[in-house]
């Protein structure tokens, strides 16, 4: 499929998720509308980017409410994936928290009201918008153009992410948006001349560990600031709640590690397909030639 349909089509599909998951969360918030809203919202904002990176046409002052509505779901999200978070401690290692547990009842509640609150008061105007200006921008973009364009800068943001993975706990949060955003634009761009359909199984893959030690290092930060703010040292749930930060760093750091290494052969693979021949110009043809000569021989 050509480039620019294929990005077209991924763009409009966008537009037709938010539109439908904003509705149904209007009529009757749940988690799936909700994790639907989100993912939508971050896909938009990649190829918002994407569409500056063609045609320097600018967003972000278009996309301020859709920003907050997006802070507001991450809030949501994240007091959810604590309690889950919770809830497997407790089945899997027999850690027991209550006033913890308690803790983020209260906050899910809260933000959950919030969540209620901000799509109702959203107006869809200035994102729909930026969805008509984004499929006239993004049409009016020659196949060969555009897949000159995503292919320099795809290349750029392996070379910065091979960059910053020389320290790749320090910057892990940094590589995860960066190749998130690349992931997106693949999944468009289909096929793509970067990874089959493998390679990006296991790109998503890599991203997915990323997540995961994101979730915990939150979970992990929430916990460690409610034990020290308001549990009492020496009592069994400030004992509990610090093995519980024990196992969650352990398993973060499993975690992190296994992106490494599948993010590491990703970006040298890349890395590899990006050189240039050995040879080249007339003595690099003499060269294969009389290598081919000896082969033969």
């Amino acid at each position: 499929m050509p480039v620019t349909h294929s990005v077209l089509q991924y763009w409009d599909q966008q537009q037709k998720i938010f539109s439908e998951s904003l509705t149904l969360l209007r009529e009757r918030p749940g988690k799936i509308a909700t994790h639907e809203l989100r993912v939508t919202i971050k896909k938009t904002r990649s190829f918002l980017k994407l569409r500056q990176e063609l045609t320097g046409e600018i967003w972000k002052e278009d996309f301020d409410q859709t920003k907050i509505l997006y802070l507001t779901i991450g809030r949501f999200r994240d007091t959810g994936m604590g309690q889950l978070l919770l809830l497997k401690s407790q089945r899997n290692e027999n850690i027991f928290i209550p006033s913890f547990k308690k803790h983020l009842g209260g906050l899910c509640g809260i933000t959950k009201r919030w969540l209620k609150q901000s799509v109702i008061d959203y107006d869809g105007l200035k994102i729909e918008t930026l969805f008509i200006a984004g499929h006239a921008s993004f049409s009016a973009i020659p196949d060969e153009e555009m897949e000159s364009k995503m292919n320099i800068l795809i290349k750029n943001v392996f070379k910065k992410v091979r960059s910053l993975a020389k320290h790749f706990r320090k910057n892990a949060h940094k590589i995860r948006k960066l190749l998130k955003d690349v992931y997106y634009w693949l999944k468009a761009w289909n096929p793509n001349p970067f990874f089959n359909a493998t390679g990006m199984k296991r790109f998503k893959r890599a991203l997915d560990e990323l997540g995961y030690w994101q979730d915990r290092l939150e979970f992990e930060n929430r916990l460690m600031h409610f034990r020290k703010e308001w549990l009492v040292k020496g009592t069994e749930e400030y004992a509990a709640a610090r093995k519980l930060e024990t196992l969650i760093t352990k398993n973060r750091k499993i975690l992190l590690g296994e992106a490494q290494k599948k993010i590491n052969a990703l970006i040298i693979k890349r890395k590899e397909q990006f050189q240039k021949p050995i040879f080249a110009g007339k003595t690099g043809r003499r060269k294969q030639a009389l290598s081919g000569v000896i082969e033969n021989n």
